[in-house]
């Protein structure tokens, strides 16, 4: 078969990569990076217990914000100089003045055409497109498969259910938007969950997951 499930590796400083947490986002990747590099998906309890941390460097991704922040700062607390990679699909479409941070993933056949700012710890999953004009994805950002982001800033944390489509929005901290969200030309300043526009609860993405992989 031809299809191309590699990944470009962003930051890499030619270690063993390590894939923290054994969520179904790490041992997806790790069934395919381990073809082409030396790589191992562990639990963050086997972390712990890992002498010379400094051979090694890390990634880990998963919808559950709240638990993909424990494990950064699992690591980050354990291992402070810890070098984190970012996973860029080869069939992703990426532009090339697009700023990618650490330890964020960008899956199989995005599309992001401008220049466009994603933060570290990000997850921009299968057919999502980050179009047109550019947009910045704060730290912490979750977008679910087939969304489409238009010119949006998108504070940190950011959780983006499935088919969502967002053009010209602003978000606040840690706030997420139900599947098939629909949101235009909105600055919404107070964190929550939204079904597109509209603030339905006030927890957000740390304490009340929408759970929508």
């Amino acid at each position: 078969m031809n299809m191309d499930l590699s990944y470009d590796i962003l930051h890499d400083n030619g270690k063993k990569i390590l894939l923290i947490g054994k969520t179904r986002f790490n041992n997806e990747i790790w069934n395919t990076l381990k073809l082409f590099r030396d790589a191992e998906c562990i639990s963050y309890e086997e972390f712990l217990e890992i002498e010379n941390k400094d051979n090694y460097q890390y990634f880990t991704a998963g919808s559950n914000t709240a638990f993909q922040v424990k494990v950064v700062e699992i690591i980050k607390g354990a291992y402070p100089d810890a070098n984190f990679v970012s996973l860029v699909s080869n069939s992703a479409q990426v532009h090339p003045e697009c700023e990618i941070g650490r330890n964020t993933m960008i899956a199989s056949y995005v599309l992001i055409n401008n220049a466009s700012k994603i933060g570290n710890n990000c997850c921009i999953q299968y057919y999502c497109n980050i179009g047109h004009t550019p947009s910045e994805l704060g730290d912490y950002c979750f977008v679910a498969p087939y969304s489409n982001i238009v010119e949006c800033k998108l504070a940190k944390g950011t959780w983006i259910g499935q088919y969502c489509r967002l053009l010209f929005v602003t978000t606040n901290e840690w706030s997420q938007f139900y599947m098939t969200s629909r949101v235009i030309r909105k600055n919404l300043d107070k964190s929550g969950t939204y079904k597109h526009h509209k603030l339905v609860d006030e927890q957000t993405c740390l304490t009340n997951w929408l759970d929508q992989e």
